[in-house]
């Protein structure tokens, strides 16, 4: 979606009521989006316009995934109103990450295959059966549609020392991006004669 939206991947986009972020949004399911993993999810009290638009094409939430290993060759899967209709009982440990929680990756534990049901980017109903690093993909973007981070999968310690980590990281960043005000406001700043 970084493209289309102009947001980077792994980016939630809440979209409500502005005309534009409604054509945004049919457009997304539509074609012409390709990243490493994003997600969208309608919300909000539309007014009669776009109500048509989201029940004509009848998409509350997408995702996207790309588990391809060569970034030149992407093969994005679009997937609209995506919806798990199977899961292997074999699983598999995968170390996953999130731009909601930079440079922190964990150790999750996923069904090693899924079979996932979804509207595409032709408006057409398929089913993908996926397996290994591309379904443990399609999970982490649908559980993002749910409000569900990976952290969340972590026994309490570890998710306590990740969000630690975390808070000290964004303090930092703040502490920084103050001093670094403050010297652009004496740089600006009249020289006193």
């Amino acid at each position: 979606l970084r493209d289309t939206l102009g947001v980077q991947s792994g980016t939630r986009m809440e979209i409500g009521c502005h005309h534009a972020e409604m054509n945004v949004v049919c457009n997304a399911a539509a074609g012409g989006v390709a990243c490493r993993g994003a997600w969208l999810i309608v919300t909000g009290e539309p007014c009669i316009l776009c109500a048509k638009l989201i029940h004509h094409a009848g998409i509350r939430r997408v995702i996207v995934v790309d588990a391809s290993k060569d970034p030149d060759e992407p093969q994005p899967y679009r997937m609209a109103n995506p919806e798990i209709i199977w899961s292997s009982e074999e699983e598999r440990e995968y170390e996953e990450g999130c731009l909601s929680f930079p440079e922190h990756f964990a150790g999750v534990v996923r069904p090693e295959g899924i079979r996932v049901r979804y509207l595409d980017h032709e408006n057409e109903i398929r089913e993908l059966e996926a397996n290994g690093l591309l379904a443990t993909c399609i999970q982490h973007e649908m559980d993002h549609l749910e409000g569900v981070l990976f952290v969340d999968y972590l026994s309490k310690l570890k998710r306590d020392l990740i969000l630690r980590k975390l808070r000290k990281l964004q303090k930092e960043e703040a502490r920084d991006a103050k001093r670094d005000a403050k010297r652009e406001a004496r740089r600006k700043a009249p020289a006193a004669v």
